[in-house]
C-alpha cells in the first residue's frame, strides 16, 4: 500500500520508520519493506516505544548496537525528549491518546544512542517540543557528540499541534533554528508535519 501511494503521489524513496512500542518489532518492519523494496526504502529503527527512560538497557544498546552493525539501517528514532500529549485525534474512526513522554537528551541513556548512531554513521531523529531548557539539552547533547548526526523532527511552519493551548505551537522560530544548525553542523531538521 506504501509503495502504491507512493507511486501515485510521485515518490520516488521513503524513509521508513515504523512506530511500534517494540523496537524489535519495528526493526523487523523495517528491514522486511527494505528487503522487499531496496531501491525505495531508506530503512530506520523505530524508537517510539521508549516512552521510559529505564528501557534504555544494555540489552536494548546491544541490539541496537548488533543491527546497525549490519550496514543496513540508515537512521534510528524518533526519540522523545519532549512530545506533547495527545487526545482527540482519530485514526480510522478510532480515537487515539498518548502520555506526555519526556527524556533528558543528555541524560546517560540518550547519550549512549547517540554514540550508537555516530558510531554506525547513521542519524539519530529527535522530537523535541521547543521549551528553554530543552533547548540547553540539546545544546549541550551536540557539544557533547559532535560526530552525531541528529535530525530535529517536524521543523515547519505547519506546526500547530502539541499541548493543550496555542501557546504550546511553534514557540521556536525560523531564526533561532538557523543560529542553531548554524552553530551545530551535525544539526538538520526535517519539515514533515507532527
Amino acid at each position: 500500500t506504501i509503495i502504491s501511494n507512493t507511486d501515485q503521489a510521485g515518490v520516488s524513496k521513503i524513509v521508513l520508520m515504523p512506530q511500534r512500542r517494540n523496537i524489535m518489532q519495528s526493526a523487523k518492519e523495517s528491514l522486511a519493506a527494505y528487503e522487499q523494496y531496496p531501491h525505495r526504502v531508506i530503512p530506520y529503527i523505530g524508537l517510539n516505544g521508549l516512552h521510559d527512560p529505564k528501557r534504555i538497557t544494555t540489552t536494548l544498546l546491544d541490539y541496537l548496537d548488533q543491527e546497525l552493525a549490519k550496514g543496513v539501517f540508515r537512521g534510528m528514532g524518533e526519540f522523545h525528549g519532549l512530545h506533547y500529549s495527545i487526545s482527540g485525534w482519530a485514526r480510522r474512526g478510532v480515537p487515539i491518546a498518548a502520555p506526555e513522554v519526556a527524556h533528558a537528551l543528555d541524560s546517560p541513556g540518550a547519550q549512549d544512542l547517540m554514540c550508537l548512531a555516530a558510531k554506525h554513521n547513521v542519524v539519530f531523529v529527535i522530537h523535541m517540543e521547543t521549551t528553554v531548557d530543552k533547548v540547553a539539552e540539546l545544546e549541550r547533547a551536540l557539544r557533547n557528540h559532535p560526530d552525531t548526526k541528529v535530525i530535529w523532527a517536524h521543523q515547519n511552519p505547519l506546526k500547530t499541534a502539541g499541548g493543550s493551548t496555542a501557546d504550546h505551537a511553534r514557540r521556536y522560530n525560523p531564526d533561532g533554528l538557523a543560529a542553531l544548525m548554524g552553530k551545530y553542523h551535525n544539526l538538520y531538521a526535517d519539515i514533515v508535519p507532527g
